[in-house]
């Protein structure tokens, strides 16, 4: 992994990398990427900024919620409290169902809007055969490669913006 040396340049990451990790911690660091995913696009394109606060906030509540739900019915359930049978813990099941069910759809969305931004930014840069929606959307179904893919494009992105920086410090010089 590179070091960054700003606040918004991209850390080129393996894809291989963000794929164990987005495994590895059962899906947390794919939101840490795909917020630091967000800042670096917004200091390539100045143009279509994506406010990162509602993002944030979004987050915090949906996981702050389906967590204390998963809890209560843990430790309800371990005392004996809530048995699957009676209707609290069907209402609560209902909910958290409908919490994971909605985030298999969020994420696939959120993600496919991510590439058509990556897309659009790499064709007014000029890079070939740039990130693809569709393509997004199929990795994210198949044990979700969209994370490295999106990463692979992401490096790629970055590889021109600090080329492009090369070039102006090097004209400033001269």
């Amino acid at each position: 992994m590179k070091e960054a040396t700003a606040p918004n340049q991209a850390v080129s990451t393996r894809p291989i990398a963000v794929y164990l990790l987005v495994w590895i911690t059962l899906g947390l660091y794919a939101i840490y990427w795909y917020l630091r995913a967000v800042d670096f696009l917004n200091s390539v394109d100045k143009e279509n900024l994506q406010n990162t606060r509602k993002i944030k906030s979004f987050l915090f509540v949906f996981l702050a919620v389906y967590i204390s739900g998963v809890a209560y019915v843990y430790i309800e359930s371990l005392r004996g409290v809530v048995q699957p049978e009676q209707p609290e813990f069907t209402a609560i099941f209902i909910v958290l169902f409908l919490m994971a069910l909605s985030w298999n759809v969020l994420v696939p969305v959120v993600l496919v809007r991510l590439a058509a931004r990556l897309r659009r930014i790499q064709t007014e840069h000029g890079i070939d055969n740039p990130a693809s929606p569709w393509r997004t959307l199929l990795a994210y179904f198949l044990w979700f490669v969209s994370f490295p893919y999106l990463q692979h494009h992401l490096n790629l992105m970055a590889e021109v913006k600090s080329d492009a920086s090369v070039q102006v410090e090097s004209a400033t010089v001269a």
